[in-house]
């Protein structure tokens, strides 16, 4: 009975408990992850691209006033064969600075 209770008791301290250390490094790196996400964010405000998911050379290009979803699928250089392509603009809100 008393190596099942020391059993019990090493698996009890063993699963499922966290030290301050490790809280506050588990903190620290969503914190981080989610400072890194806001300044990608930021990042695609000023400076707008078109995402073209598929099988292309240049993912993302550079968005310019007047550009055409034509144009910009033309300019991620497609691979042979590929029939099917999506895109994204992202943009800065209206009004945004």
């Amino acid at each position: 009975m008393k190596l099942f209770a020391a059993i019990l008791l090493l698996a009890l301290t063993a699963t499922g408990c966290v030290t301050r250390s490790q809280a506050d490094a588990m903190a620290k790196k969503a914190f981080l992850e989610g400072q890194n996400a806001a300044l990608r964010q930021q990042q695609l405000e000023q400076n707008p691209v078109v995402t073209v998911v598929g099988a292309v050379q240049n993912p993302q290009v550079p968005w310019v006033a007047g550009m055409t979803l034509a144009q910009a699928i033309a300019s991620t250089s497609r691979q042979s064969g590929v029939e099917r392509i999506l895109a994204k603009l992202h943009t800065a809100p209206l009004g945004a600075p």
